[in-house]
């Protein structure tokens, strides 16, 4: 029965990736988000980077504050697409008259969401990276993330951008209009990258910190499965006629 449920939302996923190939608007959006937020992130670091102490914290932010933003930003604009237009246009509805269960369909979108917005995030960190690293004037040596930056990367941005998926894939599937829902996250984004660039002097990473948010993120996943118990395909709101 597990083996099954995987095979269905992994159809779903691939059903998506597909989509996303053929919407060429989507592609052009997130590689100028991709650039404007390098850019951002350039200019930034350039102007902080003479300052002592400030350069690890400069890459620090990078794989943190930075790469946690954008996944969000990539997450309100795909979510958005899948499940937005799909109700207007009444394609969510024709996908619950076949065999796959609410829930099924939940998963799978918030998979493929998932996995192409982890990817971004981690592809601008690298960018961005090599980007600072090469026009670095401060030091001739590659300042590398301390631990607790890697650890945040490796294991709490992901689990954040599962938590952050799979509420808003609940929401927006129960709600008929969940656009202020999305607008709340696209803004916190937004403030969370602009105040972590205006407090990098006194930021300070630490594991106690790492594991705060990481328990956020576990409590945000339990939230969202539980709200999954009232996915049926009853429930989900699918368009007006």
């Amino acid at each position: 029965m597990n083996m099954r449920l995987l095979q269905d939302f992994q159809i779903i996923a691939a059903k998506e990736y597909k989509e996303l190939g053929r919407k060429s608007t989507t592609m052009v959006t997130m590689a100028l988000l991709l650039m404007g937020g390098i850019f951002n992130f350039i200019v930034v670091a350039r102007s902080l980077q003479f300052l002592p102490g400030v350069t690890t914290l400069i890459v620090d932010l990078l794989f943190t504050h930075y790469a946690l933003s954008m996944n969000m930003f990539v997450v309100f604009m795909l979510i958005n697409n899948i499940f937005m237009k799909e109700k207007y246009t009444k394609t969510l509805e024709t996908l619950l008259t076949t065999p796959l269960s609410a829930r099924t369909i939940w998963l799978g979108k918030s998979s493929f969401v998932f996995i192409v917005a982890i990817l971004f995030s981690y592809v601008s960190c690298v960018v961005g990276f090599i980007a600072f690293t090469l026009s670095s004037k401060a030091s001739p040596d590659i300042v590398w993330p301390s631990a607790q930056a890697v650890f945040f990367a490796l294991v709490v941005l992901p689990l954040s951008s599962i938590a952050i998926v799979c509420l808003l894939s609940a929401i927006n599937l129960i709600l008929w209009n969940a656009a202020i829902c999305n607008a709340v996250f696209f803004l916190g984004g937004v403030a969370y990258l602009g105040g972590s660039s205006a407090r990098i002097r006194q930021l300070r990473l630490t594991w106690t910190s790492d594991f705060v948010q990481l328990s956020i993120a576990t409590s945000l996943i339990a939230l969202a499965w539980l709200l999954s118990h009232l996915l049926t395909n009853e429930r989900i709101v699918v368009g007006r006629s």
